[in-house]
């Protein structure tokens, strides 16, 4: 499980190839987010201070409309609203010496975090690039963004 976003007015066929994260899935209009602790907003939630959810961001009626063929759309002033937030996230993620990931545990009251490798931060760095790189395409299409999470 996890957050889908596709760019509604870009071939469907071709997102729907079981892309992950990566450049050839945003190429076509596809971006992918998982709901555990390894996830990107799991990260920036621990590292920018702040609480990242795709289900709350989705409560932001001035971001979307709702489509009975495709659910829950974001809209263009949304994408751009949304590619905002994820820019000032990165700011303050690059600015940070270390960056940590929370670990789950079998108590659910423990938390547990774990600082990331040189190369770990990298991945992270370029999947925030990847969901601004979407942003940035849905919005030179004119294009809503479906929004399945």
């Amino acid at each position: 499980m996890g957050a889908d976003l596709y760019i509604k007015d870009m071939p469907r066929e071709a997102q729907y190839k079981g892309f992950e994260v990566s450049k050839e899935a945003v190429d076509v209009g596809y971006f992918r987010d998982c709901y555990n602790s390894s996830g990107l907003f799991a990260f920036l939630t621990i590292n920018v201070g702040k609480s990242f959810s795709w289900w709350e961001l989705s409560t932001k009626k001035e971001w979307f409309t709702r489509s009975q063929e495709d659910g829950l759309l974001m809209t263009i002033k949304g994408a751009k609203e949304f590619l905002k937030l994820i820019l000032d996230a990165k700011r303050k993620v690059m600015k940070k010496d270390i960056l940590f990931l929370r670990e789950w545990t079998n108590d659910p009251n423990e938390k547990v975090t774990r600082a990331l490798t040189i190369h770990d931060a990298k991945e992270y760095e370029n999947w925030i690039n990847l969901l601004i790189s979407f942003l940035r395409l849905a919005i030179k299409n004119k294009s809503q963004i479906i929004w399945s999470v």
